[in-house]
């Protein structure tokens, strides 16, 4: 843990030291936010350049962010940070429902924050990529991706696109993790990485709006309005997805357009690239709602050229700095997929007007036909999500309507242009995400929802009364969302935590303000911080200690019928020392057989002589062909020392046997010489391998 605040603390202060001295940024909200763009940015850009060197190891990367820290602070060291003023935070103590509103937010969210930190990772996503891939570029040291052979989708072409569709997909956020399960080799924070993107989102929409000249109380309220919609909070208790992150990442790129419109300036372009180079670097879905945006940006972008005196050259030269820095922290993954396969969006199939741009696995008519059982239902989205009634009174209304009302915004707020593309851009990102996706997931949504939501009340605050409808819509949102955020106890105590702090903060209001103004502030505020990582650091090292022993109480408290494949997991972490070699089948959540602190190698072992790899353009007979004696003799080469078979999901298995378990069960039934059984159960059986000195 030691280890880590060091790399944290060296990485903010870099960020921090970058963001005052060369970017010059003064607002506290913007420095946050730039802050947080460039401590991304340089977590990203030191793992991909030492990931591909094949040197990502924590000590280089440790290295690495001094150096940087070095660097800035040698090149900067005699400029002064321009003058920083605290937030103006009165206006918050003096607003009863922002208290309340601040209240449930902080409980809910420390309690589920706790809850996810002292419970191991169990979101099926978590277990098959964001943080198996992290786990295994730790243990490798480059960012060669593992392949999932077993999907949990039902598949078409059996071996190709759900068994190794992920290993393509772009990796922003997988690196963020990494950074967070470098120093500590498990997943406890990184489990909860989405964590601190919901404060940055926050924060986010806070700045964008202020520069809508939205008042400070509904810009506030609004922060806490798009935090509290529950479908996307409650994401907090499966924290290593990526969706929240990708939300987050949009806002962050909208901010730093509207920037980059107050001033066209080259530190401002670059911002903007970075910020959007993160988050078309993040998720290959996020390329459909940056085209959703494109309207709008060139739109911005074209009009602020034109206002400047700029000669051709600098404009040319700062749309070259916003295409590099979007290249230069989005594109990693898509040039590797081009290189190794001829398509960057592999494993999808690209055409245009019916000819084929990039040849992929699946097309969009046949992953339609793929997912056809979650296609895309507005009235499900609408009343059966927990989307809250910011979706229904707010983002709903706001994303078809708005143009009729332009006479309220009274003109001269926006020029026409922008507040049409402004409004426009939910309802192209709709069109286009029904078009190129239409999959009924609602945690996709989360950039729709986001935008939405900042559109509707620059909207909503401009008209007559508009102020007067927001806070009674936030009121009734507010509190019905408490009860949409957990469930059963954890319900109880959040709700119990909310009264309680609602209470202090109203009848020490005028003391909290006071303490917020004196000089002591800041010191007991760091005190805090140091003892919020004792506090982190002893749940770190218990997490260590019972990891798997929760595996199996966790399954049983939510998904009892996957209790045993946690005692599986639990049984080979007591079977296995460090540096075993395990082979696993049946399905691909196999991010615990790494064991306690990623001690053991994991993979995948062909059953034929077909060579198992990401970028092999897979054509279906990774499994089709079946092959003892090839398969032996992998397992050999691979060293391989345990066996852990698992009995695949109902929808993607081999057999039509409910019990029936993959083709290496038989196999090492057949053989007992060569294997033994050590561990059986429902759902996992786990071998000893004897085959190491065998000859064939």
């Amino acid at each position: 843990m030691i280890n880590l605040i060091l790399e944290a603390v060296i990485v903010a202060v870099s960020s921090w030291l970058l963001t005052r001295k060369y970017f010059g940024i003064r607002l506290f909200s913007g420095a946050i936010l730039a802050s947080f763009i460039l401590l991304f940015a340089q977590i990203v850009l030191v793992e991909l350049f030492l990931g591909v060197a094949g040197q990502l190891y924590f000590f280089n990367v440790f290295i690495a962010h001094l150096v940087i820290l070095l660097i800035i602070s040698l090149i900067y060291f005699r400029k002064k940070i321009p003058p920083f003023e605290k937030p103006d935070v009165e206006p918050f103590i003096n607003s009863n429902l922002l208290l309340l509103a601040a209240s449930i937010f902080l409980s809910f969210f420390l309690i589920k924050l706790f809850v996810n930190l002292i419970n191991p990772p169990l979101s099926p996503d978590s277990l098959q990529v964001h943080l198996t891939f992290p786990a295994t570029w730790i243990i490798n040291g480059n960012l060669d991706s593992p392949i999932n052979v077993f999907g949990s989708l039902p598949i078409l072409n059996p071996g190709t696109l759900e068994t190794s569709s992920s290993s393509y997909y772009p990796i922003n956020a997988q690196l963020f993790f990494t950074w967070l399960m470098l120093p500590l080799r498990n997943a406890f924070l990184a489990d909860a990485g989405e964590a601190p993107f919901y404060i940055i989102g926050m924060v986010a929409v806070y700045s964008i709006l202020r520069k809508y000249d939205v008042n400070k109380i509904m810009v506030l309220l609004s922060g806490f309005l798009w935090v509290l919609i529950p479908n996307i909070f409650k994401q907090l208790k499966t924290g290593s997805q990526i969706d929240v992150i990708c939300a987050v990442l949009l806002l962050l790129v909208f901010d730093a357009l509207l920037s980059l419109k107050r001033d066209f300036s080259f530190k401002n372009a670059v911002l903007f690239g970075i910020s959007t180079g993160l988050f078309v670097g993040t998720k290959i879905i996020n390329l459909v709602w940056l085209a959703a945006f494109m309207p709008l940006i060139s739109y911005i972008l074209y009009r602020k050229a034109k206002e400047t005196k700029f000669g051709l050259n600098k404009i040319l030269g700062l749309l070259g700095a916003i295409f590099a820095m979007i290249i230069l922290f989005g594109s990693f993954t898509y040039i590797k997929n081009y290189f190794f396969t001829g398509n960057p969006l592999f494993p999808v199939e690209l055409k245009i007007f019916g000819k084929t741009i990039f040849r992929g696995l699946l097309d969009n008519a046949a992953y339609r036909i793929q997912v056809a059982g979650w296609k895309l239902d507005p009235l499900k989205i609408i009343f059966k999500e927990g989307l809250g009634l910011q979706f229904i009174a707010l983002i709903l209304p706001c994303a078809f309507i708005p143009v009729i009302f332009y006479k309220y915004l009274k003109a001269k707020v926006l020029p026409l242009g922008e507040y049409l593309l402004l409004f426009a851009t939910p309802f192209f990102m709709l069109i286009l995400y029904s078009f190129f996706i239409n999959i009924y997931t609602t945690r996709y949504f989360f950039p729709y929802l986001s935008f939405g939501l900042l559109t509707a009340v620059i909207f909503i605050t401009k008209l007559p009364r508009g102020d007067k409808y927001l806070v009674v819509i936030a009121f009734i949102a507010i509190l019905s969302a408490a009860f949409e955020l957990a469930n059963r106890y954890e319900l109880v105590s959040s709700v119990l935590l909310s009264l309680a702090l609602f209470i202090l903060l109203f009848l020490y209001k005028k003391r909290i303000l006071t303490f917020y103004k004196s000089k002591s502030f800041g010191k007991i505020m760091l005190a805090g911080l140091l003892f919020g990582f004792l506090f982190l650091a002893y749940l770190n090292n218990k997490y260590d200690k019972e990891e798997f022993s929760r595996y199996p109480l966790s399954f049983s408290k939510r998904e009892a019928w996957q209790a045993d494949i946690g005692r599986g997991w639990k049984a080979l972490n007591e079977l296995t020392e460090g540096g075993s070699r395990v082979a696993y089948t049946g399905r691909m959540e196999f991010y615990p057989l790494f064991g306690t602190r990623l001690k053991n190698t994991v993979k995948y072992v062909s059953i034929n002589e077909k060579e198992i790899t990401p970028y092999n353009n897979p054509d279906g007979l990774f499994r089709k062909v079946r092959d003892f004696s090839a398969w032996e003799k992998n397992l050999r080469k691979e060293k391989i020392e345990y066996l852990f078979v698992a009995l695949p999901f109902f929808d993607n298995r081999e057999s039509k046997d409910p019990a029936k378990f993959p083709i290496e069960d038989e196999w090492a039934i057949a053989h007992p010489k060569d294997f033994q059984l050590l561990f059986s159960n429902s759902l996992a059986h786990i071998y000893k391998v004897l085959i190491s000195d065998k000859q064939f």
